[in-house]
């Protein structure tokens, strides 16, 4: 999307002085505005080329490669290599598959990066008027994994 900024505004300095340094112009609220200057408007678009939704644990994670997940904890080793049959969909630019659950022949492939425990959360029980209050804390295990390949193979 692109916008010329000729807009509301049509004043131009009447002397060369009032211009600014940069070559646009400055508005009596301190705003700056070039004259015909284009402007683009970028959305947060991805520009990844491949990616799939795997299911791990319960929950459902978009990945793609060499990115690094933090998943529900598995019981693989650090360095080893994980194999995620449970993938839901895959997207290679305009060519997406979408499962009926899951695509059949399509795997995702990573690697166990980490096994570590997440920040501790505080946990507060309370009851009013009754002198009871129970404090304790939790620390999520999880498992951290890099992604390395996206296969789609006899996907159509």
């Amino acid at each position: 999307m692109l916008l010329i900024c000729t807009a509301a505004v049509k004043m131009r300095a009447r002397d060369e002085d009032e211009k600014d340094k940069k070559g646009g112009y400055s508005l009596a609220s301190g705003l700056r505005f070039t004259y015909n200057a284009p402007l683009e408007f970028k959305r947060n678009v991805r520009q990844e080329t491949m990616y799939a939704v795997i299911s791990s644990g319960g929950k459902q994670y978009r990945v793609s490669v060499g990115q690094v997940i933090q998943l529900e904890k598995l019981p693989e080793e650090v360095g080893q290599g994980v194999d995620f049959k449970d993938v839901l969909m895959v997207s290679d630019g305009d060519d997406q598959h979408i499962g009926r659950p899951y695509l059949e022949g399509a795997t995702v492939k990573g690697q166990v990066v980490k096994q570590d425990r997440a920040k501790k959360i505080k946990v507060l029980k309370f009851k009013r008027r009754k002198h009871h209050m129970k404090r304790m804390g939790h620390r999520q295990s999880y498992t951290a994994v890099k992604i390395e390949s996206i296969e789609k193979k006899g996907v159509e």
